[in-house]
């Protein structure tokens, strides 16, 4: 019999092939309890799942008339182009987009591409059931959060609502995604985030309430991922820690149901203390992933964070006496100087240093900042973001572009990108003071062929050692790698006084 829809996971995120995808699982669930017959493609387990053409033989072999796409910034314009080759082949059926990707550019994706028909913002379990309802009926599509063409071919659209009991929602359907070939999955305790981060989107998608979940539900979730045959889950609310009574009551009802599956969280520098992470701890959690995001109190104060160095130096080296940890550090603010950059290399550098000194492991991220269309960053600074074309693409580690730059259809998705700066936003970079040589340190590279002695500002470089001795230490950093437990700093550095 065939199916009324085909939801496609095309959130791809690079290195997380084996991470159980639950967003388009929840919505599974939710269309399933409205009679809903659903199909489910997963382009994470695939080989090529930044391939276009191997979407469109998707969206072609489906037996459904309705394509649901959930996206990711970094699988925007692959999706896009997916649509466009699905309809050069003449193919008629419903395409809806959803999921992070689109946020924000809502609008504008619909504009640009005739072969999308419908963009779903914000949470879709009780919207794309009616979406789908109405679309039987070829009524319009029109409701909160819905973005569509009008009769006359004008953009329509709506805010979305919250949904105002998520206990009343099904548990994702992870059967679907065929788990045994996944080494662990998600969990989800809470949607939103209260916090006002210059660069972050989430509100934008969200709002900035938080719902919660009812702790019972939660826990038997957790029991009844752990009986499925997962020894880890990781828990993806925005920010785990931001009710500190709620993390306690869940830590100790796991622990007084017998769990043994580890996990993992994210959590805020300023939303936790020892007492908290023995009791996170205890109950099984491994790892947590901090979002340190900047290195000085002015760069905290601009994105809306009220962090100093001691106290991220202090709460991950108690974190790190308890659990793993993952912090994550963002460099190419476009209002970030070269000594703000130092600063964040050295902060990473000392961050990197405590590994030696614990038993437990820590993977320091860094990240060059992805330009996001529904953030006050982006209001302020978008028109100042450029396309890194000139630049070798191996610069740009852990960006979207180089992500997808091995698939077969690199060329045509790279068109795209280069077409519209705000569409497609995260695959380009906000211009800051001597950005080639911040390149440089964060490859661990001495120098660049061509480009050596020249900053992208046309300006003197500067004292070529210091920029080798920053690159050295981000090599170092590089050289922590969470699979180890334990790791000794280079002979030649010393940690950076305080």
């Amino acid at each position: 019999m065939p199916h009324d829809v085909t939801l496609v996971d095309a959130g791809v995120i690079a290195g997380y092939r084996d991470f159980m995808p639950v967003g388009p699982l929840y919505l599974a669930s939710a269309l399933a309890a409205r009679g809903r017959r659903v199909e489910f493609a997963d382009l994470r387990s695939s080989g090529s799942p930044f391939d276009f053409q191997s979407m469109a033989d998707l969206f072609e072999a489906a037996d459904s008339p309705v394509i649901g796409v959930s996206l990711l910034g970094n699988s925007l314009p692959v999706a896009l182009a997916a649509s466009r080759e699905y309809r050069r082949r003449g193919g008629g059926k419903t395409i809806v987009f959803g999921g992070p990707g689109p946020n924000g550019v809502e609008s504008r994706l619909l504009e640009r591409f005739p072969e999308v028909d419908i963009v779903v913002r914000g949470e879709g379990e009780v919207v794309f059931p009616d979406l789908l309802d109405a679309l039987e009926r070829k009524a319009s599509p029109a409701a909160p959060g819905v973005v569509f063409r009008d009769a006359d071919g004008n953009i329509q659209g709506s805010q979305p609502q919250r949904i105002a009991d998520i206990d009343a929602l099904p548990w994702p359907d992870r059967s679907l995604a065929a788990h045994n070939r996944f080494s662990e999955t998600a969990l989800l305790t809470a949607r939103g985030c209260p916090f006002t981060c210059s660069f972050c989107d989430i509100i934008a998608m969200w709002g900035r309430s938080v719902g919660y979940r009812a702790l019972d539900d939660v826990v038997r979730e957790a029991a009844a991922i752990t009986a499925s045959g997962f020894g880890h889950f990781n828990i993806i609310d925005d920010t785990f820690t931001v009710n500190r009574k709620r993390v306690l009551a869940f830590c100790r009802a796991l622990r007084a149901e017998g769990l043994t599956a580890r996990w993992s969280c994210f959590a805020r520098i300023d939303l936790v203390d020892g007492d908290l992470l023995d009791e996170m701890a205890a109950a099984g959690c491994d790892t947590i992933f901090y979002g340190v995001d900047s290195s000085t109190e002015d760069g905290w104060k601009k994105i809306n964070k009220k962090l100093t160095r001691d106290m991220v130096i202090d709460t991950i080296g108690q974190t790190l006496k308890r659990c793993n940890v993952t912090p994550s550090l963002i460099w190419g603010y476009p209002f970030e100087t070269f000594a703000d950059f130092c600063s964040t290399v050295e902060l990473a550098y000392d961050l990197a240093m405590l590994a030696g000194s614990s038993p437990h492991r820590i993977n320091v991220q860094t990240h060059f900042l992805a330009p996001e269309p529904a953030t006050p960053l982006f209001e302020e600074y978008g028109h100042t973001v450029r396309f890194g074309e000139t630049m070798p693409l191996s610069f740009f580690e852990g960006s979207p572009l180089k992500a997808f730059s091995a698939c077969a259809g690199y060329a045509e998705c790279l068109e795209l990108v280069r077409s519209d700066p705000v569409l497609f936003a995260p695959f380009h970079f906000y211009p800051s003071e001597r950005l080639l040589e911040k390149l440089l340190v964060m490859q661990g590279a001495p120098g660049l062929p061509g480009h050596a002695g020249a900053a992208d500002d046309g300006q003197p470089c500067g004292d070529g050692r210091d920029v080798a001795t920053l690159a050295r230490k981000m090599r170092f950093v590089r050289s922590i790698k969470p699979r180890f437990r334990k790791a000794k700093p280079a002979p030649e550095l010393q940690a950076t006084p305080r």
